[in-house]
């Protein structure tokens, strides 16, 4: 089992008198087997910091280590090491290559997942046994084999988003970072992607962190949630409990923009609004 660590994570954007401190000092850790909620505004941090993990930012200081093992280094293993980490993005319009078939798309990542961390060589395997293997992880997602001659064009969001995760899936990650996977989404089909990412959390007993900036997703799909605000991080815990008692005014203020059955909406706008004047004051 694997568990995914930020020490100390500092990562700042500009130089001199133009810094922008996008993530301030944060610690948590990803408990094996499960799955970690991110929730804050935009702005907050909360990507940034899941893009450092894989390597597409830099930190400026503090470690993020898997297993023990830092992701941040420069060399082949830690390379190598941090191929044990995938990431599907919020946007399925942009993160296929419409110029790829689905199923050469997925086949990219099932050579990455032929390295292992630790292992300078890799297996070769037949062009048949790679398509084999991207027919299982399309069924896997809930999509049929035919999928694999497609073009993304061709695809609706929800399932560009489905190849996606089998994409990610392909590569074998001990953990996926999901970074606002369902918000580019109709609100038909977030259901469906969400019920595929639980069930399949479940059977593969994956290591997850999912970023959010919706309380209610959170709720469905997380054992714990990290709240991070103007990037600090300002509350952990597991999700029930953070939720029954927020400690912190901006846990609170994301409980309250929960849109509630029964209460009209202006009368809800009006209850935050008092609620971020007391935070002022």
């Amino acid at each position: 089992m694997t568990a995914l660590e930020f020490q100390n994570l500092v990562v700042n954007f500009g130089h001199g008198s133009k810094t922008v401190r996008a993530v301030k000092d944060v610690s948590f850790t990803v408990p094996a087997g499960s799955t970690v909620g991110l929730l804050g505004e935009s702005g907050s941090g909360k990507s940034t910091l899941a893009r450092v993990a894989i390597g597409l930012e830099r930190a400026s200081s503090g470690e993020v280590l898997l297993d023990g093992k830092s992701l941040l280094g420069s060399g082949s293993a830690s390379r190598r090491h941090r191929r044990a980490v995938q990431m599907v993005f919020q946007d399925p319009y942009s993160s296929l290559n419409p110029r790829m078939t689905i199923g050469d798309s997925i086949i990219e990542g099932l050579r990455a997942g032929d390295r292992k961390p630790g292992e300078s060589t890799i297996v070769r395997r037949s062009r048949h046994a790679l398509i084999a293997e991207t027919h299982q992880l399309l069924e896997l997602v809930g999509l049929d084999r035919s999928f694999a001659s497609r073009y993304p064009q061709k695809l609706s969001g929800g399932q560009r988003q489905r190849v996606a995760l089998a994409r990610a899936l392909g590569a074998k990650p001990s953990v996926l970072l999901a970074d606002e996977m369902t918000s580019a989404l109709d609100v038909s089909v977030q259901g469906t992607v969400l019920n595929l990412f639980r069930k399949l959390q479940s059977e593969l007993g994956l290591t997850s962190l999912f970023i959010s900036h919706n309380l209610a997703i959170v709720r469905y799909v997380c054992d714990f949630v990290a709240v991070m605000d103007k990037g600090n991080l300002v509350e952990f815990g597991a999700v029930d409990e953070v939720l029954a008692n927020p400690q912190h005014p901006s846990t609170r203020l994301l409980i309250e923009a929960v849109p509630q059955v029964g209460v009209p909406l202006f009368e809800a706008a009006g209850a935050r609004s008092a609620s971020e004047s007391q935070r002022l004051i």
